[in-house]
This record gives structure tokens, sequence and C-alpha cells, in this order.
């Protein structure tokens, strides 16, 4: 049914109740269809006691739709209590009548031991295969699986390929880039070209890891299949990148390392990092040189200058020839060792990073320097003070996404 044949059933019905009181003016089964497409009307609208309620008639009348969307709403809790048990009867009642959803709900019932199940495999395979039998693509890639890992029936690579074919084909988008992946790396030319169609069927319904990968081969070519394009590589890893896929974040950050753009690279490895990637966090980390990178040298890096710099030479003659020398010196020192490091690190993980050591350049840096420039080291302690305990308010207590 379409938007306009919702509306129009449900314009002269206050509620469900309404529909109950025309039963036996109507068929029952149609009731239970239109009972079943309201319920999904309220669930979408997050409505879900309605949706419970309407589901509930629908699978009573004998909608096996509605079935297994009861079914669903038992084992979520929405709309109802939380019963596995439920769900389970009427899983099982659905697939019974032939739902191969219903079917591969039941196959996990079996394999997870929910709804007062005990753990078999071999029942999970059985009901999943049927549902697979059936015609469902999500179930046919789900077999293929538990052949390639003997999970429930014994091992057998070639049954998997068939079943992983045939769920490809039949438009599971997870089963094209899955069987791309195993057709690329195989040693066959004509299979290794049959990957490059299936990544690209995948790419088309915007599974971001088959454009991933495509880029991943453009990036290095494949002999006898496609040559190598850095620049076409760039594209799909930005396609995939902005669309949150962190692998391609960080391929996208090597990628604009090698043409050079550092500001691009790091904003990236940032990116995924930020994003829980221990790769990238281990990369960020790296930034900071052995001895801690400290605040002045984070901000001349950020700018491109190097280590032995005008201003990094000047910032190093006053901490070592002047400041070590007062009284408090040597504790400001070590506290701003054991501060500084930490401060930078928090700095590097956040996507603004060059914004924000430009602002600690013009606030707080460069009037220190021209304090130091013109002997006016006292000025330049109290500024220095004040930028790290700034700093160090405002990021040590920062938490970020992972």
């Amino acid at each position: 049914m379409d938007l306009q044949r919702m509306q129009n059933l449900t314009q002269g019905m206050k509620d469900i109740k309404n529909l109950q009181k025309e039963e036996s003016d109507s068929d029952s089964t149609d009731n239970a269809e239109i009972l079943n497409f309201l319920g999904v009307g309220f669930y979408n609208v997050k409505d879900y006691d309605r949706a419970f309620d309407a589901f509930r008639q629908a699978a009573e009348k004998g909608c096996v739709s509605g079935m297994v969307n009861l079914g669903e709403c038992y084992f979520d809790g929405e709309g109802t209590a939380q019963n596995f048990y439920e769900g389970l009867r009427w899983f099982r009642q659905a697939a019974n009548l032939g739902n191969t959803k219903a079917m591969l709900y039941l196959a996990s019932c079996y394999y997870l031991g929910k709804g007062g199940l005990e753990e078999n495999p071999a029942l999970a395979f059985s009901w999943c295969r049927k549902a697979a039998e059936g015609g469902y693509p999500i179930a046919m890639h789900q077999v293929a699986n538990m052949y390639f890992e003997g999970d429930g029936v014994i091992k057998n690579f070639e049954l998997g390929m068939e079943w992983l074919v045939k769920a490809a084909d039949a438009g599971d988008v997870d089963s094209m880039t899955e069987l791309a992946y195993k057709l690329e790396n195989s040693d066959d030319l004509d299979l290794k070209k049959l990957s490059i169609q299936y990544y690209l069927e995948a790419a088309k319904n915007e599974d971001l890891t088959a454009i991933n990968n495509l880029g991943c081969i453009f990036y290095d070519g494949m002999p006898g299949v496609i040559a190598v394009d850095r620049a076409e590589a760039k594209k799909l890893f930005e396609i995939a990148a902005e669309a949150g896929h962190v692998p391609s974040m960080i391929n996208l950050a090597k990628t604009l390392e090698s043409y050079g753009d550092n500001d691009g690279y790091r904003y990236w490895y940032r990116k995924a990092a930020q994003n829980g990637s221990e790769q990238a966090q281990s990369v960020v980390q790296s930034w900071e040189n052995s001895s801690g990178c400290f605040i002045t040298t984070a901000v001349c890096e950020s700018f491109g200058k190097p280590d032995d710099c005008y201003e990094l030479t000047a910032f190093r003659n006053f901490r070592d020839n002047w400041l070590a020398n007062e009284s408090d010196g040597k504790s400001l020192i070590a506290e701003y060792y054991s501060i500084a490091p930490k401060i930078v690190a928090k700095i590097n993980m956040c996507l603004d990073a060059a914004e924000i050591y430009c602002g600690i350049w013009e606030n707080y840096l460069k009037p220190c320097l021209k304090f130091i420039e013109s002997g006016e080291y006292i000025q330049c302690k109290f500024k220095y003070i004040e930028m790290v305990m700034y700093l160090k308010n405002l990021y040590m207590n920062k938490s970020f996404n992972k």
C-alpha cells in the first residue's frame, strides 16, 4: 500500500477499535493486513504503544507479517515489556506459515539461545537455510558464512561461495562486497575482473566498504584489470570518509600526505582518531616528540617551522638561561613538562587544531616573544604561566568522541 491509500484508510477512523466494529462487514484477512499496515505507520512515527496494539490484533487475525512485527516488538520491548518467550512464539508461528524473515529470527534464537531455547547451531543452520531456500537474501548470506566457518554445518568453502553468489545476485549489498573481496584476492584474472563488477554494484548502493576497497584498488592498481589512478582513489576515499567510514579516513589521510597536503593529512587522522581508530590515535600521539611535544613546538610545527627556527631557539634560550635560574624556575619547568604534552595531545585530537594553535600564537606566544626580544623576562614568565593555566583549564578535562 502507498501513502495515499493509507491516508484514505485512516481518514475515517478515529482509532483501531472503529475498524473492529466494522469487521462483520469486511473480510477478516483484509482487516488484518490493514491493521498491520497501520501498525507500521504508528511504528514509523515512534508511537510504539499503538503500533504494538495494531500488530497484536493483526497477528491474532492471521496476518503473518503482523506476527513478525509483533515478535520484534516483544524482542525489542517496544510498546510492551520485553519478552523473548512471546517474541519467539510469534516468530515460530510465522516461520511455520512460511515467512522467511521469521525463519531467520528463529535461527537467531537457536543460535544465541534466546526465548528459553538452548543454543543449537545445527538447528540455527537448518532454519537459516530454509529462509535462504525461500529466497531471503540476508539468510543466503548467513548460510554462506556458516559454511565458511563450519558453524552448525560441516565447513564447505565451495557451498559457501555458491550461497554468497546467490545472495549477491539476489541484491544483498553486504554479500556483493564480501564476494568482491574474495574474488579480488584470487589468482584468476577473470575472477579479479568480476570482483570489480560486484564492487561497483555495491558502491552504487552506497556501501562504504566497497567504495573504500575500490579506492584501494585504484591507488595500487590491479595488473591486467585497472591501472594506478591516485586521483580516482582520492575521490573514492573522500566519498566514504565524508560519510563516516573510518578506514577511508585513514586512507584519505595517507593519500593527502602523498600529495603534500599536511593540513588535510592531519585533519583526517584526527577525524579517524576521534571515531575510535586505535591506529589513527597512535599516529596522532606520535606527533609528540620524544621529550613531549611542548606547546611552543606544536605551534611552530603547525606553521611549518623547523625545530631550530628562530622562535623555538628564542624560547629555549629563555627557558634554559633565565627561567631555570629563577627561584621557582625549576619547579615551573617541571610542572610544564608534566602538563604541556597532555595539553598538546588533547589539541591534536581536535579537528580545528591548526586554528587553535594560531590563536595560542596570537594571544600568548607572540607577546611572549616580544617580551623576550625586549628583555622583559618577568613579563614573559607571567604571560607564559597565564597561557599554560588557561590551556590546562580548557583541555585537561575535555573529552572526545571515540
